[in-house]
């Protein structure tokens, strides 16, 4: 029974043949990973190939675990951070600076925010039939402004004006002026 393996590193620039025990190899195989003639040759492999777009998300990914695993450690290092370089005076002149308060107050962000906190608010209570939700306040609205306005006499009120006012003219001339 054979204790070693001779198998090839999977580094292309190395391509060397060597002799690996067989429990290290099958355990590689099963884990799928590559087999490499030392560790200087993994790690150079382990570098290498990979895109710019692959690295960033390796590290999006391992920065979101640490993040996870040790979230009392990270917010501590914040805080102290913080306390450490935070200088309300300079913050607050480039809160100002950059102009950020002013488009708070223009009418497209509120339009904009308006839509949007609907649509939060309609996600969160109702789930996935917020559409249907956002639909039927829309509706509401539009029956209670017309059943206001029919409780007010407002519907149609320049229209009833103008034929009582129709109405009203030619006895108002006739006392005036008197019969024509």
């Amino acid at each position: 029974m054979a204790t070693v393996a001779v198998t090839v590193c999977e580094n292309p620039d190395c391509r060397k043949v060597f002799e690996i025990p067989i429990g290290h190899y099958n355990r590689a195989r099963k884990m799928q990973r590559r087999v490499c003639c030392g560790t200087k040759c993994a790690g150079i492999m382990r570098r290498k190939h990979r895109t710019e777009e692959e690295k960033r998300e390796m590290s999006r990914v391992r920065c979101r675990r640490y993040k996870a695993k040790n979230t009392a450690v990270v917010r501590e290092r914040n805080r102290k951070y913080m306390r450490k370089n935070y200088d309300p005076v300079k913050a607050r002149e480039s809160r100002k600076r950059n102009g950020h308060a002013a488009y708070l107050q223009t009418p497209e962000y509120r339009k904009y925010k308006k839509a949007y906190d609907r649509q939060r608010r309609c996600k969160i209570h109702y789930g996935e039939f917020w559409e249907a939700a956002s639909v039927l306040f829309d509706l509401e609205s539009e029956i209670d402004s017309r059943q206001a306005k029919a409780e007010n006499n407002i519907i149609n009120k320049s229209q009833r004006r103008k034929r009582t006012w129709q109405t009203l003219q030619p006895k108002t001339l006739k006392t005036h002026f008197g019969s024509p």
